[in-house]
């Protein structure tokens, strides 16, 4: 990633020096090593009482020029908006939290959730490069539309029990193959986020699995047995679990159903 430059001039007998200041994860990764446990829940209520660093983050990302970040390559770009939809995610809870569920109450939806936030993905706009964008428009209209990662829906965080877990450092250019890589392998190991039983002939997904499986057509292809974009996701799983559920997802004989998804905040 190429490093985004703020002009400090220091004036020092006489003559004048111009120093690089890079755009830094710094902020965000003092918040993720607070709050954020191993298991990847979030301490909201301490993260509330001092968001002085997620606030130095959020304004990084309003004054980001899109020079600079035209010029960084399509991993640093993936890395920058991963990191954007998460810390944003946590911007719009914390803004909100503790979450007031509405009244009258919807009985599906557990009370302390995201979604009891009206217009949480598609409404709530936030700054980045001095342009308003909402949640939804970082994860469809920039993540999935410009670019051919699917790995991206193990690491972007809806802060949902049954979402991936959030990862207590910021995605970088430099690291981010292995991340996801890790990210997705730590995912599916995951009570919610795959398991397999062999008695009943069952592989059970992530239902994010099911919403966005048109996402893995493109670089996977798996067996005949499923239709296009199912046989897609299975190969794809298939790389990220061990030998044994290895060679049961690749022998097609089970069916594939999907978890139900908990939406109770990851806290």
């Amino acid at each position: 990633m190429k490093p985004a430059v703020l002009c400090v001039v220091l004036i020092a007998l006489g003559s004048i020096s111009v120093v690089a200041a890079p755009f830094s994860y710094d902020d965000y990764a003092a918040v993720l090593e607070a709050h954020v446990d191993d298991a990847g829940r979030v301490d909201y209520a301490a993260l509330k009482a001092k968001p002085v660093r997620l606030d130095a983050f959020v304004a990084s990302l309003a004054r980001l020029s899109p020079d600079t970040y035209d010029a960084w390559d399509d991993t640093g770009k993936i890395a920058f908006w991963i990191n954007a939809y998460n810390g944003l995610t946590l911007k719009l809870i914390v803004d909100r939290y503790p979450i007031q569920p509405p009244e009258p109450a919807d009985p599906a939806v557990p009370a302390n959730s995201i979604r009891n936030i009206p217009g949480a993905w598609d409404a709530v706009t936030f700054v980045v490069m001095g342009e308003d964008v909402t949640l939804d428009h970082i994860e469809h209209g920039i993540l999935r539309s410009r670019f051919d990662e699917p790995r991206i829906h193990m690491a972007l965080v809806c802060a949902a029990v049954s979402c991936p877990p959030l990862r207590r450092e910021p995605y970088r250019e430099d690291d981010l193959d292995a991340q996801l890589d890790y990210q997705t392998s730590g995912f599916l190991a995951r009570p919610s986020g795959m398991a397999v039983d062999r008695d009943a002939g069952v592989a059970r997904l992530s239902a994010i699995f099911d919403w966005f499986k048109d996402d893995f057509v493109k670089q996977y292809k798996g067996g005949d047995r499923f239709d296009r974009a199912t046989a897609a996701v299975l190969d794809f799983v298939g790389r990220y679990v061990g030998d044994e559920d290895r060679r049961y997802l690749k022998s097609g004989e089970f069916e594939v159903e999907y978890f139900d998804y908990d939406w109770t905040l990851n806290e």
